[in-house]
């Protein structure tokens, strides 16, 4: 039996993205403490439903402090600690560098991190050397920034697959009904989708766009009330906000397409969630996305920026026969059945760190 402490930033995403592989190693005899800090009740409750151990830190302006100051105390009980998300691990990288021969860092996407220079990306690789005996990418370009040779690509968390249930994927009353998943700031692309909604508009084409995601006020990149207000105003019927949602497959089952425009990515859930619907892909050629998506396959890729190519693909899709788009569907779901599965990722993700 191993004692493994896991370092979240929230309670709700590591119940949101750790539940399997902490499912698994529970059920393997492993003692786990998640050190966190407290930002959804339920999800807490969940965690603690299947055996986990929690530590919880108010958020406040002390969240830092009193984080290491439990990360010294546990550092100490545990045999592994595995620290999620790069900012985290370097805010924490004093109190890890103490036990950095049991630690394993899990890096989950750069965001704009990874567009620093050569000179800021050897730093942090350095730090991560420092900090963490064993390192885990979710992709290939993280992996060649900030990777040595014995660390994991693991190409995304998975998803857990029976939660998934493929609906016809059918374009009805010639009218395809296209999706966005994800926070509504300008670093995911949310401006090209209004230029891909106006590009679409102007030719007439029959579609209904859904966003699906909130805004982010403390973010200076975020859309906000008067945005979504306006872009409400000027397309009508053709534009739908609906905010967060969760589980997010009983919303996007009836989509046809999803389009994902963002800069930069880890391995995009999304992506997962939905070929594992049978909705095909459609982003741009950015890490994280060009590691999930095979052109054709799954979805298409495109050159960065290049929104007016999108538009087209999706005009394109819309004519397709029924049997054409079926075919589509049907190697979406394959691609995720054979690429995806959550409990073949946590596998994976299990040997590494523990090494048996």
């Amino acid at each position: 039996m191993k004692k493994i402490l896991i370092l979240h930033n929230s309670t709700k995403t590591a119940y949101l993205f750790r539940f399997n592989y902490i499912k698994s190693l529970i059920s393997k005899g492993h003692k786990v403490k998640l050190l966190s800090v407290s930002d959804d009740y339920l999800s807490e409750e969940k965690l603690k439903k299947i055996g986990v151990e929690l530590v919880l830190i108010k958020k406040s302006r002390l969240s830092t402090f009193f984080l290491y100051k439990e990360l010294l105390k546990l550092g100490q009980w545990a045999d592994v600690i595995i620290s999620h998300f790069l900012a985290c691990s370097i805010l924490l990288s004093p109190i890890l560098f103490i036990f950095r021969k049991k630690v394993t860092v899990v890096v989950e996407g750069l965001g704009t991190l990874g567009e620093l220079n050569r000179r800021f990306l050897f730093l942090i690789k350095k730090i991560l050397s420092l900090i963490s005996v064993k390192r885990v990418f979710m992709n290939a370009d993280e992996y060649s920034k900030l990777g040595k040779k014995d660390d994991l690509v693991l190409n995304g968390i998975g998803i857990e697959l029976d939660k998934y249930k493929k609906n016809n994927n059918e374009i009805l009353n010639n009218k395809i009904k296209i999706c966005y998943v994800g926070r509504l700031i300008r670093q995911k692309g949310v401006d090209d989708l209004f230029k891909i909604i106006g590009d679409l508009n102007q030719e007439g084409f029959e579609f209904e766009f859904h966003f699906f995601g909130d805004i982010y006020p403390s973010n200076p990149s975020s859309l906000n009330g008067e945005d979504i207000l306006k872009f409400k105003n000027k397309f009508k019927e053709q534009v739908f906000f609906h905010g967060f949602k969760q589980p997010i497959m009983q919303y996007i089952d009836k989509m046809n397409v999803l389009v994902l425009p963002s800069r930069r990515e880890g391995f995009p859930v999304v992506v997962m969630e939905a070929n594992a619907l049978g909705i095909p892909v459609l982003c741009y050629n950015v890490p994280g996305c060009i590691d999930s998506v095979t052109d054709g396959i799954n979805g298409f890729i495109f050159e960065y920026g290049d929104y007016l190519s999108m538009s087209k693909k999706i005009i394109q899709l819309s004519s397709f026969d029924k049997n054409s788009f079926e075919e589509l569907s049907q190697s979406c779901v394959k691609l995720s059945k054979d690429n995806f599965d959550a409990n073949d990722k946590s596998a994976i993700f299990i040997q590494y760190i523990l090494g048996n």
